[in-house]
């Protein structure tokens, strides 16, 4: 009898411990994840909980005021999930259609407002930030993607580690101008910007055969590559690209840059999108994306 009195016990404690598990909301369960990621990974001291749900901590501090809805931003956002998986993060990852993104990974809000960014807990994170801020961010997945995810890049309930390196810059080429210079820092060489133009260069050799100027004829051998180190378009010495240059035969980068060497010169760009392939973008050659050029031309 006893026994059967402490079988029922058991059950009941059991049957009891399930309805508990069942009746917690998705908020407090995905609380619990935050928290236990945190404990698990010594970070509690350095995050802070938002009212909003989202916790967050200041990596680099930015200056100014906080921004508001109606500041444009420029960021580099990565995305991973709490487990540590890499996300593709791209600017589709805004879900909003008055956004859109340049060079891997950098977004924008379009028109200058932060307002317009879904989903809402990226927005509220760059709320509490400042220009030149960058910030780590854990987002439950109830002010992210929700239950029906992201496509195909991210699973429905899914909790973000968000680190956004916010750029301080209230321009388009103000941002793109700070992530060239960034970029510079990574190369072997120093590079000269035109102040009139924005294009940075490099003359690796000048040459000694003609000046190139509108109206030349020229043989390239060039390799055209994104700040990743991805090549997007190249010729050979076997096969040279072939070419007069005259206004609109180009990007305005490459009239720009070829005509500061001759003819046998050697001469690397950096290039501003809007010396490039600009808003509309490439066949290959995301919109508004910055580019670097190697460009050699063949002697006469």
């Amino acid at each position: 009898m006893i026994k059967k009195f402490l079988g029922l016990i058991l059950t009941f404690s059991i049957l009891l411990g399930a309805c508990t598990k069942e009746t917690r909301t998705l908020k407090e369960i995905e609380e619990l994840s935050i928290n236990d990621f945190l404990t698990k990974n010594n970070l509690t001291s350095q995050f802070k909980k938002d009212s909003t749900g989202f916790y967050y901590s200041t990596l680099r501090t930015g200056e100014g005021d906080t921004l508001q809805n109606y500041n444009q931003v420029f960021f580099l956002m990565d995305l991973k999930t709490l487990e540590g998986a890499n996300v593709t993060t791209t600017g589709a990852l805004i879900t909003s259609t008055d956004t859109y993104s340049y060079m891997p990974n950098l977004n924008s809000a379009k028109g200058g407002f932060i307002g317009y960014i879904t989903p809402i807990g990226l927005r509220n994170v760059l709320l509490k930030a400042k220009y030149g801020e960058k910030v780590r961010a854990l987002l439950p997945s109830y002010i992210m993607f929700g239950k029906d995810g992201y496509s195909t890049l991210i699973k429905g309930n899914t909790i973000l580690d968000a680190t956004i390196d916010i750029i301080n810059a209230k321009t388009q080429t103000a941002a793109e101008d700070t992530l060239i210079n960034r970029y510079i820092k990574t190369l072997s060489h120093v590079y000269t910007k035109d102040e009139e133009t924005g294009l940075y260069y490099k003359i690796v050799n000048e040459g000694t055969g003609s000046q190139i100027a509108i109206g030349s004829s020229v043989k390239v051998v060039y390799a055209g590559r994104f700040f990743n180190g991805t090549v997007f378009d190249s010729s050979s010495r076997e096969t040279p690209f072939e070419t007069t240059i005259y206004n609109g035969s180009l990007i305005t980068g490459w009239i720009e840059g070829i005509q500061k060497i001759k003819k046998g010169g050697h001469i690397k760009l950096i290039l501003p999108s809007y010396l490039a392939y600009g808003s509309n973008g490439g066949s290959t050659i995301p919109p508004n994306t910055p580019l670097f050029f190697d460009i050699e031309v063949l002697a006469e």
